[in-house]
């Protein structure tokens, strides 16, 4: 039996209202209970129950006025940051010499759901006497850990327990009175399967601090989405662009097509839909034919684009006799499609040739056909293009495509033929440079200018030329002067039998005026309506560029006969150089096409499968969302992006757990990315990481202007839910 001491009852004696405690949760009238028993309080304060307890604060990274809370759901995890300066050291009694709970958590995934019970780690502890200023720290509605018997470290921060409830009974001025907390420890603390805090020693930043990026290590299995990070950019809540330092963030088209019990990747570009990389790369300016030179297959491909380009142009030139026959190449090609899909008239091209050629079938030449036509998508109709061709989604459903640089020549009024398939390989994801054989690109600086817009107001040396006409029996003549020199009465700039083109001032500027001397005549640039000058040009650069060339009868450029720019090749071995062109995670590109704009799915907390119901060519299309739902992106190092080009069109597998990623991922990816922001960053708060196959553990390193937060051995994702695939890292 306890019994009270003579201490304990000299205070119950002091007070005119009886004073309730509880302990362990259980109130206890000791005014009422005491006429039946006789509790000895002092027992609960023996030497053998002491503890003492190191109590700190659980901190936001940046401080402000907003208390730190604890989120908990399969997609985030907080952090809490310990300032291990800031701290009250009293002394507890546990009154539970040992306690463990069966603690219920509900499987959250949707292949599991079953219930689980976890022992999770509990203790109650009273405090007795403490300070004032003790009692003011304890007191404020701040989270709090608890490090028993010593300081937190990084040794034991896991160890510590988190203050789950705190209760002081009320009590009148001066009296002092027990206080009892319920504790659990800080990795038991959670709600269902989801994360635990994560602790980091390190002091709370102030509001000032300017966070300038972020270093992480993670694992190397993953298939990045994006990387956030949360804050305060110009007093707006929102992310700065996240630009990658170290390697490259180089994508690839991955579509789930299993996420129960675990993730199974389809990796579209693996499969031998457009020529490999290995080929695709040497065609830079150069002629297509020569990979299918094979019984008449090179005429097949010309007579695709020749067809496909005619009936675009609605066989706009095509003529027939009184009796409705065809009379010309257009017609009779139009005659060709009447009441036919334009598809089935082309690919009726080669159906005829594999008919003839039926020994060629298996052979490559037969499968490079289909994959230069798939590249050339947006120049044919076919089934073999992506969406039956003549629309320019191919260039996000593959990593590369040909650009068409052959022209047509027009054999017959309204007919137009192709002699040849030149193309150069282009990208909407990589930048191709460094061989010799790419067309160079012609430098144009030449402006349009109208009257209106006073080009000669001023003396500024740049180069103009003119296209005027003397007299209606006259020809067009177009001439090249430069605006070097003040003009005071005026300047002959070209003559042409009686008619002479001068720069005279008019009103309130220099005007071109062309002048027939002996007729008293005048004509004025502004006054006319093209039928004496046709256009004014100038030449918006320092140097000097050649004089274009014109059709005399009609005044119609013809040439511009631009000069081609050097095309510097500094690679020794004349090799292509690749690079990527996006290097910000943060958020996936806005891709602008020729009739639209498109933007790829970001990844969201859980991933979705797939439906795909065709791989067929002709039936893909962007504007399915099924199709290609996610593009993810690999850390890959400059030397390794050839490397890793190298696995498009290749079959060396489809469908891809994560152990059979991990084998080609383990070869070609960085397991750490630094990431530099485009905007200064105040009070970061959350950092958001989204991927495919995350599961791991990760280090991440926090930079400011002035020194770096280290966050190790972060547990991220759920190794048993690979459908999770965005976490947020609350700080």
């Amino acid at each position: 039996m306890l019994k009270p001491s003579e201490k304990m009852l000299a205070k119950l004696a002091e007070n005119n209202e009886p004073i309730d405690y509880s302990i362990d949760s259980i109130p206890l009238d000791f005014a009422n209970q005491s006429q039946y028993s006789d509790p000895d309080l002092e027992q609960l304060f023996t030497e053998d129950r002491a503890r003492t307890l190191y109590i700190y604060k659980i901190n936001n990274l940046v401080k402000t006025k907003q208390k730190p809370t604890l989120n908990y759901s399969q997609n985030s995890v907080k952090i809490g940051f310990i300032n291990k300066d800031e701290y009250i050291k009293i002394t507890g009694y546990e009154i539970s010499d040992f306690n463990f709970k069966l603690q219920v958590q509900q499987n959250t995934t949707v292949q599991d759901n079953s219930t689980s019970y976890v022992m999770i780690d509990e203790k109650d502890i009273l405090i007795n006497n403490i300070s004032k200023q003790d009692k003011a720290f304890l007191e404020t509605l701040d989270l709090k850990i608890i490090s028993i018997n010593e300081p937190i470290s990084e040794d034991n921060k896991n160890e510590c327990y988190i203050i789950e409830e705190y209760k002081r009974p009320y009590t009148p001025d001066g009296v002092d009175i027990i206080k009892s907390t319920h504790l659990v420890k800080v990795t038991d603390f959670k709600w269902k399967n989801q994360n635990s805090i994560h602790l980091v020693l390190q002091k709370s930043l102030s509001e000032d601090t300017v966070f300038t990026g972020v270093e992480i290590k993670y694992p190397k299995s993953m298939l990045f989405g994006n990387i956030k990070c949360w804050g305060n950019i110009n007093g707006v809540y929102s992310y700065p662009s996240s630009i990658i330092e170290n390697a490259n963030l180089v994508p690839l088209l991955s579509m789930p097509i299993e996420t129960n019990p675990n993730v199974r990747i389809f990796q579209y570009w693996f499969t031998e839909s457009f020529l490999p990389w290995s080929i695709a790369k040497n065609y830079q300016g150069k002629d297509i034919l020569d990979l299918i030179n094979k019984s008449g297959l090179r005429l097949v491909l010309l007579n695709y684009l020749t067809y496909s380009y005619n009936y675009d142009r609605k066989f706009q030139g095509a003529k027939y006799n009184e009796k409705g026959n065809p009379t010309n190449k257009a017609a009779e090609l139009r005659q060709q499609f009447e009441g036919q899909k334009p598809e089935d008239v082309i690919d009726g091209l080669f159906e005829n040739w594999k008919l003839d050629n039926i020994t060629s079938i298996n052979e490559n030449v037969f499968k490079r056909f289909k994959q230069i036509i798939y590249m050339l998508s947006n120049y044919t109709y076919s089934k073999y293009a992506i969406n039956k061709g003549y629309n320019d989604d191919v260039k996000l459903f593959s990593p590369y495509y040909f650009e068409l640089i052959s022209n047509p020549r027009e054999v017959e009024t309204g007919y137009w033929e192709f002699e040849n398939c030149k193309v150069q390989l282009n990208s909407s994801y990589f930048n191709f440079s460094g061989r010799t054989s790419i067309i160079p690109e012609p430098i144009n600086y030449w402006m349009e200018f109208y009257a209106n817009d006073k080009p000669f107001k001023e003396v500024n040396n740049r180069w103009y030329f003119v296209i005027w006409l003397g007299d209606k029996n006259y020809d067009w003549k177009i001439v090249k002067f430069q605006n070097n020199i003040e003009v005071n009465k005026g300047q002959i700039i070209d003559n042409t039998g009686d008619f002479t083109l001068n720069l005279t001032w008019a009103v309130d500027s220099f005007d071109l005026t062309i002048y027939a001397p002996r007729a008293f005549k005048s004509w004025y640039w502004r006054l006319v309506n093209k039928e004496k000058i046709k256009a004014v040009y100038r030449w918006n650069n320092d140097s000097e560029p050649d004089t274009p060339i014109i059709d005399p009868k009609t005044g119609q450029i013809t040439n511009w006969n631009l000069k081609l720019e050097n095309n510097i090749n500094s690679n020794d071995n004349n090799e292509i150089k690749v690079t990527v062109k996006n290097k910000d995670i943060s958020e996936n590109k806005v891709y602008q096409l020729e009739a639209n704009y498109f933007n790829w799915l970001s990844i969201t907390n859980e991933l979705e499968t797939n439906n795909i119901p065709s791989l067929i060519p002709a039936e893909i299309k962007l504007s399915d969302g099924e199709y290609g739902k996610y593009l993810t992106n690999l850390i890959i190092s400059n030397y390794k992006i050839e490397k890793y080009l190298n696995y498009f069109s290749q079959w060396y597998k489809l469908l891809y757990s994560k152990a059979d990623w991990m084998n080609i991922a383990k070869k070609l990816v960085e397991d750490n990315i630094k990431i530099t922001f485009d905007d200064k960053l105040f009070i970061l708060n959350q950092i958001e990481i989204s991927g495919i196959w995350s599961y791991g553990n990760y280090d991440i390193t926090i930079f400011t202007e002035k020194e770096k937060i280290n966050i190790y051995n972060l547990k991220l994702f759920n190794k048993n839910n690979e459908k999770i695939s965005l976490i947020k890292l609350e700080m």
